[in-house]
């Protein structure tokens, strides 16, 4: 009998560890691209991913975000950042909005060589009263 409780014992102990590792690696973002992106298991976000690029001392940003089915609109802000004197420095900002299920968001500015740039990309989608929030971020050096 007691060999019996021992064995169950193990047996719960092993399960709950198990468990706890499959949830612990799910993945829930991944790269493409040097760009990132993330997928939500949410209710009315489905993806968001942000990106930026230099090419010489023009700099890009894109967003895109996406929203479930049982979202109604999404909309979206991104604040670009430069690094200098050891903090960072609002540069510029992009917002829109839409009733579609992608949101892309994008904008222009002048880099400086050498400068470290940030881009925090804040999504919320909406269903009626109720919304959702959402933000990714990524850093990346103008060469």
């Amino acid at each position: 009998m007691q060999n019996k409780k021992n064995f169950f014992k193990i047996l719960c102990v092993f399960c709950s560890l198990s468990l706890m590792l499959s949830v612990l690696l799910l993945p829930v973002s991944a790269a493409e691209n040097d760009d990132v992106k993330q997928t939500y298991r949410w209710s009315y976000i489905q993806s968001i991913s942000v990106d930026i690029n230099f090419n010489g001392t023009n700099g890009s940003v894109n967003c895109t975000a996406s929203r479930q089915t049982t979202a109604t609109s999404i909309e979206g802000t991104v604040y670009l950042y430069r690094y200098q004197s050891n903090t960072w420095v609002l540069v510029d900002s992009w917002h829109n909005s839409t009733t579609r299920k992608s949101l892309p968001i994008s904008g222009t500015f002048n880099a400086v060589g050498g400068t470290q740039y940030k881009a925090v990309f804040y999504v919320t989608a909406h269903n009626g009263n109720a919304s959702e929030n959402a933000s990714i971020e990524t850093v990346k050096t103008c060469n």
